[in-house]
Formats: C-alpha cells, structure tokens, sequence
C-alpha cells in the first residue's frame, strides 16, 4: 500500500520544487548504535536524530521513515516535500510523537540525550512500518539484546502518540532521480530547535556517528554500515 501512495505522490510531484539534500548522518550525541529484529532478522542499527544538509547551507533535524530503504551518506539527492499523513497512514503520529520528544531529547544531557534519541528513532519506526503494535510483532521488533533503557522509552512514547496527528513534512525522492532514504521531519523543529512546545534546549553537536560515502542499511546494497 504504501509503494502505491508513494508512486502516486511522484506522479503528481514533478511541477514541485526540487530540493537537495545531503544525510550527513546520525548525531553521535542524539543517538546510538542498537541491535534490533526486521522482517525476524537480526541487524544492527544506528539509531537517532538524523542530520540533513539543505541545498548546500542550512541544516535540518530529521528522522528516517522508510527502514528498508537505502541511502548513500554525503551525496547530494532531489528531493520534494509531501505532508507526512499523505506519505503514510500513521505519517500522523509519528509527526506528533517528534513534535512532543524531540525537544526531550533535546534538552536531555549525555548518555541520557543518547537513549532518548535512539528511541524516538526506534518509535517512528514502529508507528510507520507496524501501526505502533509495540516490538515484539511485526517488521520491526526487539532482539535478546536490544538496549533495555532505549526499548522502555520507546515503548512508552510510541503509546504516547497512539491517536494522536500532528503536522510534519517528508522528503520523497524527486522523479527520475535515485531513490533515497524518505526523511521525516518539521520545519520548527531545524538544528535543535524547540519544535514551538518547549524552553530552547541546547544545540545538538555535529560529531556524526556514520562516515562519508558508506551506505546505509536495507537499501539496495544491503550494506551492513551502521547507519
């Protein structure tokens, strides 16, 4: 279903502006390397607050929706906006659950910020690919070895937006350009920002966990590189 919408959003996509985004990876402070279950698998992942470039000068907090889907990291891809609701069913409250803990995970400190960063990465991806059913069903699921502290947050902020809509945008690739990662993200919330919810937290550093030209996992390399 959701390869139907997406081949629908394309078709109708081509008048849009195209802009162009460079992932230069996950922020090392924000988030961590876990090992999780896809399609009954074991993989390890990088997960957290991704970092986008933004026509080659701002940049933007954002979040990966589409776990199976590669990305080359530091390559310049075409991309135009939809809303998130348009891009998924659930796009709704995945929107939601990074407008109320991306300021968080923000405002959280060390090992902490870490945690909370890896788990609100970990919850959209439940909401996206399994309707918000938790891990232990479904594509994504906890391993014997999943990280205890990310697993409890996410589980009780993926309950959180169980219901709940908010409004964010996707980037989709533009048409007749290499497919890319899809990237969640809302515009308020660029670089740390407080998503209009809470007190301005702290910067997030740019020191990235993944490295220049490494492609990231499930996309058609199946690169095993930690994203």
């Amino acid at each position: 279903m959701k390869k139907l919408i997406l081949t629908a959003l394309l078709g109708v996509s081509s008048s849009l502006f195209a802009t162009i985004i460079q992932h230069t990876g996950v922020d090392s402070a924000r988030g961590m390397s876990i090992e999780i279950k896809t399609d009954g698998a074991v993989h390890q992942v990088t997960a957290g607050v991704g970092v986008l470039r933004i026509d080659g000068s701002s940049y933007l907090d954002a979040f990966c929706v589409n776990l199976f889907q590669g990305i080359t990291l530091y390559q310049n891809y075409e991309a135009v906006t939809v809303s998130a609701s348009a891009f998924d069913a659930d796009g709704g409250a995945a929107a939601w659950i990074v407008q109320h803990f991306l300021p968080v995970v923000n405002a959280a400190a060390g090992s902490t910020r870490q945690v909370d960063g890896a788990a609100l990465q970990l919850a959209i991806w439940d909401i996206i690919h399994d309707g918000g059913d938790g891990f232990a069903a479904g594509r994504v699921r906890a391993s014997s070895n999943t990280n205890s502290s990310v697993l409890a947050v996410a589980n009780e902020w993926r309950l959180a937006s169980l219901d709940q809509h908010g409004a964010a945008n996707v980037f989709i690739p533009a048409p007749d350009t290499r497919s890319f990662q899809q990237q969640l993200y809302v515009p308020a919330c660029a670089m740390g920002g407080d998503c209009g919810t809470s007190g301005v937290p702290e910067p997030g550093t740019m020191a990235m966990l993944a490295v220049g030209g490494a492609a990231v996992l499930f996309g058609a390399s199946r690169s095993r590189e930690a994203r």
